[in-house]
């Protein structure tokens, strides 16, 4: 397999990984417990900010600066 195709095939399972991530967590605009006990959580599951704070009650997000969060992982 030449290096070219290599890095498409590379990409695309990312890619695919990353749809995955954000299926499975599903998106929240306002911070919520997602279940009894957790933290809170904001967006698809991030349960801190970009700066590294926690996510309070309250705290709201669109989707596209959850989706930033998340690829910041």
């Amino acid at each position: 397999m030449n290096k070219s195709r290599f890095a498409i095939a590379v990409l695309s399972l990312s890619a695919s990984a990353f749809v995955g991530i954000i299926s499975s967590e599903g998106f929240s605009p306002v911070a919520m417990i997602p279940t009894k006990g957790d933290r809170l959580t904001l967006g698809f599951g991030s349960t801190t900010h970009e700066d590294g704070r926690p996510v309070r009650a309250g705290d709201t997000t669109t989707p596209p600066m959850a989706i930033n969060r998340t690829l910041s992982y």
